[in-house]
């Protein structure tokens, strides 16, 4: 994937994240686009007509003229694409995609709290929103917030995990459910950053404890899933 524009190494390319359009047969990725000095603040997108790619680069911009770092991806049950984006110096943002994925339409919601990291999924009723505080590539205590609306109000932030432990050296990247013929998995999917040698960052990907307004991650710990079941087991 080559931009005219872009290449060079003044531009930084971070947190991936890519959607389907089924109607399009067309996979579009979003990324977070920047300079060095990260003062460019935009969002990238490119398509490919598979999920391995080649992909093609499109444009970058602000998403709705706002500042755009660290972006995440929700799709409703619905079937309803946003895009969720940080926005240094008012919060998150939730926003509707286009039609065809390829721009970004409408704001939902702006939540007012200085995180990043944004994740959403939507359990029985309730949406839970993640986030990070701003603490560069160090980690810290992840919290959630719950609504009955993406649009609000949202609850107040609590811990996804003691906060000794920094969300187990994590940071929040997205919630995937996996709706299966007798459960409903929702799994943490995380970053695990190495400042030193970022090169080497890995995740954590672990079962959410979830439901009735309430959101924890266990201890990392193996564990398995039946995709088709949706059941997980713990080992």
């Amino acid at each position: 994937m080559q931009d005219p524009d872009s290449l060079g190494h003044k531009w930084v390319l971070e947190r991936p994240k890519v959607f389907y359009n089924a109607k399009n047969k067309q996979y579009v990725m979003y990324m977070h686009i920047d300079d060095k000095k990260y003062k460019v603040a935009q969002v990238g997108v490119a398509v490919s007509k598979k999920p391995q790619g080649p992909f093609t680069f499109l444009k970058r911009f602000k998403p709705l003229n706002h500042e755009s770092r660290d972006i995440g991806q929700f799709i409703d049950d619905d079937g309803t694409p946003y895009l969720i984006f940080e926005d240094r110096k008012f919060g998150f943002r939730i926003a509707r995609l286009s039609d065809d994925y390829l721009d970004v339409k409408e704001e939902v919601c702006l939540i007012n709290e200085h995180m990043e990291g944004g994740a959403i999924v939507h359990y029985k009723g309730l949406y839970y929103a993640i986030g990070s505080a701003l603490t560069g590539w160090r980690a810290n205590p992840n919290k959630y917030a719950t609504a009955t609306s993406l649009a609000g109000p949202w609850s107040e932030f609590k811990d996804i995990a003691p906060p000794e432990t920094n969300t187990y050296g994590s940071q929040s990247t997205m919630m995937l459910k996996v709706a299966g013929t007798k459960d409903t998995t929702i799994i943490f999917m995380a970053d695990v950053w190495k400042p030193k040698t970022q090169w080497d960052s890995r995740y954590i990907w672990m079962p959410a404890t979830i439901g009735d307004g309430k959101l924890w991650i266990p201890t990392p710990q193996p564990w398995s899933i039946d995709v088709k079941t949706g059941k997980m087991n713990l080992k």
